[in-house]
């Protein structure tokens, strides 16, 4: 037998068929353990939650963003109700009147008043200083001080006072408020009495810093 004729191959041949052969083999079976995943319901819950990490720390805060827009002009609002405005503020000073014959002398300055239509209400507000007299002598009662006020001499307006002791030092006190009810436009007049119930001549004080305001209302 010729033994030269039968080639067998060399042992760099065989390693590298059994390369190949483990390389094509191994391929394959890689190849058909990878999934493409594409929801999370294809992931075990007990995987998700060893994925899930801590949360990290907050960024920092951005830039402001650029103004916006003017937005529309809105609706014009209801009109709001008229108030009350002082229109004059009279004022005066001088002496009360008593039981003992002095008549009250009251000066006035600003007496006059007009509205601003013949519909209009008026609210009056007045204070004055009080001097009490250094003595009073009355019938038994106390001494006791009064005050009122009127427009145009007719109407009364105001009211007020209280007692008092002679001799004591000058209080500031509010003589009264009223309303009066569409007097008209005028011009109207105020005038003031200030009246103390002492029956001796001369036990009268005196009245300062009188402030008489008229507002109109409506």
């Amino acid at each position: 037998m010729d033994r030269s004729a039968t080639r067998w191959p060399s042992s760099a041949m065989i390693v590298a068929l059994l390369a190949l052969t483990l390389s094509v083999g191994g391929g394959v079976a890689l190849a058909a353990k990878h999934y493409l995943i594409t929801s999370t319901s294809q992931i075990s819950p007990k995987v998700l939650t060893k994925l899930k990490g801590t949360q990290g720390t907050q960024g920092t805060r951005g830039l402001q963003g650029t103004q916006g827009p003017q937005g529309a002009k809105g609706d014009a609002g209801a009109n709001g109700t008229n108030g009350v405005v002082v229109i004059q503020r009279t004022t005066g000073s001088g002496t009360p009147g008593d039981e003992g014959g002095d008549s009250s002398n009251i000066t006035l300055a600003n007496a006059s008043f007009s509205n601003p239509a013949a519909n209009t209400d008026d609210l009056f507000f007045a204070k004055a200083t009080f001097t009490p007299p250094a003595t009073c002598t009355t019938g038994g009662e106390g001494p006791f001080f009064g005050s009122g006020g009127k427009v145009d001499s007719t109407t009364p307006i105001f009211g007020g006072g209280g007692p008092f002791t002679p001799g004591e030092p000058a209080n500031t006190m509010e003589l009264g408020q009223a309303s009066l009810t569409a007097p008209g436009v005028g011009p109207h007049t105020l005038t003031l009495n200030f009246q103390t119930n002492c029956t001796g001549s001369g036990q009268t004080g005196t009245i300062t810093n009188i402030e008489l305001d008229t507002a109109a209302v409506g």
